[in-house]
């Protein structure tokens, strides 16, 4: 059934919450009171019962332990068989996968292609649709690359296409690269916008030419295309650059600053609004900026976003902030009122052809209700988004990345087989799941 809710009550909401919401400390621009911005909002929510979620099984601890889940020396990746039932156990109608070029260059007998493909394989028998990264470097986040060009790039795609038509799979999506924005793992020059804006349009031919692959791929059953989308827009970009517009091209001044403090720590709060800006803020808005620009232009039905909450936690430093977020309070049980849905409404008004999903949505604490609160927002499918979701289950190097939903245990008796066990969020993911069709 199709539900229409209007944004306009929440806009006059969030103006007045907007006034009250920041320490005095910060002391942001006084934002004057303006009318609510007047949005179409004729395609506002698209509630439904389709199961569109699934995930990516990565490495956990054993146990629920702030301490363990921070830390990755105790963390464990579960074997292909263990890790598809996990993915089943979850109700998943996705499941996320990666290859890496220098894995699929690797044909022995127990190399990295075969491992792939028997990997595939059995997502298949598992009844599993893949959402498949295919990267071309294996970044370990210390060295940047540089983006390939696109005969090499897609040369390789096409090899993986018809070794999967071979298996007679098809995926679900083919995801170019991982988070394409991240100059941790992609050599993008900031230090000049042209030299930035020529890395990121190697990105943009890379997509390109995939998407044209994609398009015209032939597969077993004589069905034609498999969809292509970008790595992953990364939710502390994403924010920047919502803020911006509400800033800068909507000019609510009221929107923006309730954005910004419910999205923001207190830090990054006060930077934002600096004249002139830190450059590490302005480059990133100018990428995303850019990035969307070009993906307007492309024919791909998907934008590919990352989202993470409590998003106002995201690269969190107690030493800098003087505390953890919690007693700043930010809350770890919940998402910040509408600035999920204000986020969404920027793409659909920015992006008004494309569709968004996303093969990474994650929890930054464990907490049961902000997992019921991420499961809802996807099932509301505002703008007809979220046609496809992976959420993200996997713990990360510190207290501030990402939880996951089970524990990795080492089964008694032995030094490599790994099982697991349920976390609370992961069985509110389950309950939640198994009732969608």
């Amino acid at each position: 059934m199709k539900n229409n809710i209007s944004f306009t009550y929440f806009f006059y909401l969030v103006l007045l919450i907007s006034s009250l919401s920041c320490k005095d400390e910060i002391d942001p621009p006084p934002p004057p009171p303006p009318p609510p911005i007047e949005f179409d909002t004729a395609l506002t929510r698209y509630f439904s019962d389709l199961n569109t979620m699934g995930m990516y099984v990565g490495k956990t601890a054993p146990v629920a332990d702030l301490e363990q889940m921070s830390n990755i020396k105790y963390q464990e990746t579960l074997k292909r068989d263990s890790a598809i039932i996990c993915a089943k156990k979850f109700y998943s109608k996705y499941i996320r996968l990666n290859i890496f070029k220098e894995l699929w260059d690797d044909q022995t007998v127990d190399g990295g292609r075969q491992f792939f493909l028997d990997y595939y394989r059995a997502t298949k028998e598992a009844g599993l649709i893949p959402v498949l990264n295919v990267n071309y470097h294996q970044s370990d986040y210390s060295t940047p690359e540089s983006f390939p060009d696109p005969i090499s790039y897609t040369n390789y795609l096409k090899e993986v296409l018809d070794s999967l038509n071979d298996i007679q799979w098809k995926p679900g999506l083919i995801v170019v690269e991982n988070e394409e924005a991240n100059i941790s793992q992609y050599i993008i020059d900031t230090s000049d916008d042209t030299r930035m804006y020529a890395d990121l349009q190697k990105y943009v031919d890379q997509l390109s030419a995939a998407i044209t692959v994609g398009t015209n791929f032939t597969w077993w059953d004589g069905s034609k295309g498999v969809e292509v989308t970008n790595g992953g827009l990364m939710t502390r970009n994403i924010s920047y650059v919502v803020w911006d517009w509400f800033q800068n091209t909507i000019e609510d001044e009221g929107l923006a600053n309730y954005y910004a403090s419910k999205s923001f720590g207190p830090t990054l709060f006060k930077q934002i609004y600096k004249t002139p800006q830190p450059t590490f803020i302005e480059k990133r808005i100018k990428i995303n900026n850019f990035l969307e620009s070009k993906y307007n232009g492309l024919p791909m039905k998907y934008v590919n976003i990352h989202w993470t909450e409590p998003i106002a936690a995201r690269g969190w430093s107690d030493e800098l902030e003087g505390g953890t977020p919690w007693s700043f309070g930010i809350a770890p049980d919940s998402m910040a009122k509408g600035i999920f849905d204000l986020s969404v409404l920027f793409y659909h008004k920015t992006m008004p052809d494309k569709k968004l999903v996303s093969n990474e949505i994650s929890q930054l604490t464990y907490s049961t209700l902000l997992m019921q609160q991420l499961i809802n927002k996807v099932k509301e499918h505002p703008y007809e988004a979220w046609d496809i979701v992976t959420f993200y289950n996997a713990d990360g190097g510190n207290p501030y990345l990402t939880k996951g939903f089970h524990n990795t245990i080492l089964v008694e008796g032995s030094s490599q087989v790994y099982t697991y066990t349920l976390r609370e969020n992961g069985i509110v993911l389950i309950e939640n799941l198994k009732l969608l069709r």
